[in-house]
């Protein structure tokens, strides 16, 4: 649980690093790119040195692979890059962390993770969170879009929790760590090219790779690293609601580097997903963890 805790405090900083590279010219579409062909690149490195048959783990298993890069890339960093550069920080990853929900209903449906009475109260309860945090107006100055590109994202991390538990990802994690950006670099490149957002990260100024490196090394491969690492020893329901925390970690940075302060609603709604986390943790008995011959 420690490895997730830290994870969400450097995936808190996505908010500040984005906003710096967006003042640079790039866009939603360039940055993901920019962040998963790095992380591809320093992965590979890896992989050569020290287990080179990972080379060529985006071939096995082709699906679960594609779909990892599908939802644990595009989706979840390329439409919460979008929401996130119009929508307050805290409030864009408070509407992210839907994810819990999404991660119940997936797995419920893929018959990997019951609706347990008590996981069901916790995401009800971080959903009113949810609730309390949006407001009640008429929405009026809302940027929707971006607040269901959140959604949307959120979404998706619940797809990849699922698929990084019980895919290859539970025997295989450095293969699929690699697989996972490779075809996310596939997905993206094409698209940054019809939409020149690849010639901008091309002609992008020096200084924008300070943002984008810290990008690549920190919430893309230390805290994506640190889920992997966590996902094989907490359930996926556990990891996506302890990830909640990044709610609190993305309204101080956003104080800090971005001087944005969150109406009051925000912080109540979080104090309201903070008691799901404490309600679904309190008790919770240890997972063992899976092994090749476990779906687990």
């Amino acid at each position: 649980m420690a490895a997730i805790i830290a994870a969400t405090a450097v995936l808190g900083l996505i908010g500040p690093a984005l906003h710096t590279a967006g003042e640079l010219g790039l866009g939603p579409l360039a940055v993901p790119l920019a962040r998963t062909f790095g992380a591809a690149l320093i992965t590979a490195l890896i992989a050569w040195r020290f287990r080179p048959r990972c080379l060529l783990s985006p071939f096995r298993s082709p699906f679960f692979h594609f779909l990892s890069g599908l939802f644990g890339v595009f989706g979840t960093y390329a439409a919460s890059n979008y929401g996130m550069l119009h929508v307050p920080l805290a409030l864009a990853v408070t509407l992210f962390y839907t994810a819990p929900f999404w991660v119940l209903l997936l797995g419920h449906l893929s018959g990997k993770e019951p609706f347990t009475a008590k996981a069901l109260a916790s995401s009800a309860i971080a959903l009113v969170g949810v609730w309390i945090a949006l407001g009640s107006g008429d929405g009026g100055g809302c940027h929707w879009l971006g607040m269901l590109s959140m959604v949307a994202g959120g979404f998706s991390y619940a797809a990849y929790i699922l698929l990084g538990r019980y895919g290859p990802a539970a025997t295989d994690p450095l293969g699929s760590f690699f697989a996972m950006f490779f075809w996310g670099t596939a997905i993206l490149l094409p698209l940054a090219l019809i939409t020149g957002e690849f010639e901008a990260l091309v002609k992008a100024p020096l200084r924008a790779w300070i943002p984008l490196g810290f990008l690549i090394v920190g919430p893309t491969l230390g805290s994506y690293g640190l889920l992997l690492f966590a996902l094989r020893h907490v359930p996926g329901n556990v990891t996506a609601i302890l990830s909640m925390a990044e709610i609190a970690f993305a309204a101080f940075w956003g104080y800090l580097f971005l001087g944005q302060r969150p109406e009051p609603r925000v912080w109540i709604g979080a104090a309201v997903i903070a008691a799901a986390v404490l309600l679904l943790t309190a008790s919770t008995r240890a997972i063992r963890r899976p092994s090749a011959s476990s779906p687990e």
